[in-house]
């Protein structure tokens, strides 16, 4: 049926494996998203197969054919061994298996052979075909016409699937970004379901919610499904503030499809849009557990840029000089490309990226060398020669800013002073 399709779109790695279990005398088909994706006339990031082989099966073949195999035993539980054929793609192979066990996060493996049993435990029914080496599908649940119709329905009865793993949540999210052609066409069925069953998301780790939630934002309908998962009232169990700031994120996805910008890089830098504060910040962080850099964007977004109104060539150069969190250049100019792209401020972008930043003058030994007083104080006269040399227009040079520093020191609060201390009598 898709045998010609098939022959042209995989690897010769991938036959090579196929060929190997099947010459073993096991049953082996391509499974889950990757058929999904193959049938939609997409080329699958990463292929799955399914096999009647056991685990153990699995891997004595693998090793007869001398074929590496990846952390042999961290699958296994599961039923799923990784398999890098020629040193160069890697696949995953999982015995057909039902779950009859499960608690929102793990479940209690058996295995089968009954195809139709393994397609039942998947989630969703675009999820839950097959294709074997000779291009046949294999379709349980109609999840081919779902799929032509871009419908995004679960196997069977949607929250008994959904309390099953409550990440699956987020994955029709995000799925639904893949297939659908229309961010408003849910089924109210599945919708109902999601909102009764949000708050089993407390169970699953942030970094596997933050893992789906990047790829729904750089995914169609990014600003619309994350609004749905907010209208579904996931928010309080993904890290959103009690009221976040839909009309500033709106605005900021709005500004990105205009200018047809990539997210992908950064889509921390539109989700940041809906945070107001520090606070919601670290909220939002010790939920997703979100890398450094990402935290760091997001408190450059609320603390700082903002903030700045209006919003010119001049105040993001100040800003991007001033470095108010004291960070890497580098990274100063990213979270401000960042921003300018989330704002849809494309010609400011390339008018920062164009503008060559001139080097301030004074160095740490410089202050060190003019008798400034050491420690803490050392930074707030550093930060006070920058506002002068700002104020300049970046034109004094070194000396005329040493010549500054007995003023700052005058106007500095006494207790910013390090104090003298007295000579004791011996």
């Amino acid at each position: 049926m898709f045998a010609s399709i098939l022959n042209s779109s995989l690897s010769p790695e991938c036959f090579k494996l196929w060929r190997f279990l099947i010459g073993a005398g096991h049953e082996v088909r391509m499974a889950g998203g990757a058929v999904r994706d193959f049938l939609a006339g997409l080329k699958p990031s990463d292929i799955d197969f399914a096999s009647t082989a056991t685990p153990e099966e699995t891997i004595k073949v693998l090793e007869e054919h001398k074929v590496q195999i990846i952390n042999p035993f961290g699958g296994m539980r599961h039923g799923t061994v990784t398999a890098r054929i020629d040193y160069k793609q890697k696949f995953e192979i999982t015995t057909l298996r039902t779950d009859t066990d499960t608690d929102g996060r793990r479940a209690t493996v058996e295995f089968t052979k009954d195809w139709k049993l393994d397609a039942y435990r998947r989630d969703l029914t675009i999820n839950s075909m097959y294709i074997d080496i000779d291009g046949n599908l294999y379709d349980y649940f109609n999840g081919q016409e779902d799929l032509i119709h871009k419908r995004v329905q679960f196997v069977g009865d949607a929250g008994k699937r959904i309390r099953e793993d409550y990440l699956r949540i987020l994955r029709y999210f995000r799925i639904y970004g893949k297939v659908a052609s229309n961010p408003e066409r849910h089924d109210q069925k599945t919708i109902n379901e999601i909102i009764k069953n949000a708050s089993g998301l407390q169970q699953i780790s942030g970094e596997r919610i933050w893992m789906e939630w990047k790829k729904i934002l750089s995914g169609s309908f990014g600003s619309d499904l994350t609004l749905k998962m907010i209208e579904c009232q996931l928010g309080s169990y993904i890290g959103l503030p009690q009221n976040p700031n839909i009309k500033g994120f709106r605005s900021a996805w709005n500004n990105t499809v205009k200018d047809n910008i990539s997210t992908l890089e950064h889509p921390i830098s539109l989700l940041a849009t809906l945070l107001y504060s520090e606070d919601d910040v670290l909220h939002l962080h010790s939920r997703l557990k979100m890398s450094r850099i990402e935290r760091d964007l997001c408190l450059f977004f609320t603390n700082h840029i903002s903030k700045i109104d209006p919003i010119s060539l001049s105040s993001i150069q100040w800003l991007y000089l001033s470095n108010p969190m004291k960070i890497k250049t580098e990274q100063v100019k990213s979270y401000i490309n960042a921003y300018l792209s989330a704002q849809g401020l494309k010609d400011l972008n390339d008018e920062f990226d164009k503008w060559k930043p001139p080097t301030f003058p004074i160095n740490r030994y410089d202050l060190i060398s003019a008798k400034c007083p050491k420690g803490q104080l050392i930074s707030i006269i550093t930060d006070k020669l920058k506002v002068i040399w700002r104020y300049s227009n970046y034109t004094m040079g070194r000396k005329e800013l040493l010549n500054e520093i007995p003023n700052i020191l005058d106007v500095l609060p006494s207790q910013s002073l390090p104090r003298k201390t007295k000579n004791k009598k011996v």
